[in-house]
């Protein structure tokens, strides 16, 4: 009840190795760390290590997906590496999505450039969300804020589909390590249900950027050009564009501005 499941890290020798559909595991009694090593993918999951953090890789083709409405993911912590396969499927509803309920969440599908579907239960103080050329897609359900700590990259993905529910996306500026740093084609935020401000950071251009806010305020900045491409809602606006070298800013003809 107070030890860990594993040690140090994913690699073989120090996690737990796995080769099952479903997996269950709690150390939340004593709050300590989770090392697992599955074989392939998982069916279902319920990962609970109180405070502590939750570390989980893939060594071959097989997705992580949920298949109940339970949050699958607890920790401080988690760190979840996937080889070739999505974390989650279909959409951000319960069921679909793979349900956490943590403070910072990594999770790589790049290698076999798969989507992550993910549902969180409040917010994140940190995120490093890599798809790849899939796409990520985040909801939170209740009030908390999803937050960059540190001038990394946030997220990467082809397109990148955040909602939260009550809260801001990113905070204070648009400088690194204060915005949510991204590196995407298309690019979808939703704080109006909080009327929560968003502070977004991209590496080049933006390709088509939908932004919504309520009455919140929209501040973006991007290396290359930006081109908002159906929605547009704001109490303000501050956008810049070429930080890195030129670019434009342009309004699809579909563009709604509120």
């Amino acid at each position: 009840t107070g030890g860990q499941f594993g040690q140090t890290d994913t690699s073989a020798g120090n996690a737990i190795q796995t080769s099952v559909t479903v997996l269950n595991v709690d150390t939340s009694g004593g709050s300590t760390a989770q090392f697992i090593r599955e074989a392939d993918g998982l069916s279902d999951l319920s990962l609970n290590a109180g405070t502590g953090s939750v570390n989980l890789a893939t060594v071959a083709a097989g997705d992580i997906l949920s298949s109940d409405t339970s949050v699958d993911i607890t920790a401080n912590v988690a760190s979840v590496s996937v080889a070739n396969g999505a974390f989650g499927t279909t959409s951000t509803s319960a069921g679909q999505a793979i349900e956490t309920s943590v403070t910072v969440l990594n999770v790589d599908t790049s290698a076999g450039n798969k989507d992550q579907f993910i549902r969180e239960t409040d917010g994140l103080t940190d995120l490093n969300l890599n798809g790849g050329g899939g796409n990520v897609s985040l909801a939170t359900v209740n009030a908390g804020n999803v937050l960059s700590s540190d001038v990394g990259m946030d997220l990467a993905a082809n397109t990148a589909n955040v909602t939260v529910a009550n809260g801001t996306f990113g905070t204070t500026s648009t400088s690194a390590g204060q915005a949510v740093e991204t590196s995407v084609n298309d690019l979808a935020v939703d704080t109006s249900g909080g009327n929560g401000s968003q502070f977004i950071r991209e590496t080049d251009g933006l390709s088509d950027l939908d932004l919504i806010a309520g009455t919140g305020n929209v501040n973006v900045a991007a290396g290359g050009a930006i081109a908002f491409g159906h929605s547009l809602t704001a109490s303000s606006v501050n956008a810049h564009a070429g930080f890195s070298g030129a670019g434009d800013i342009s309004f699809g003809a579909g563009v709604t501005i509120h």
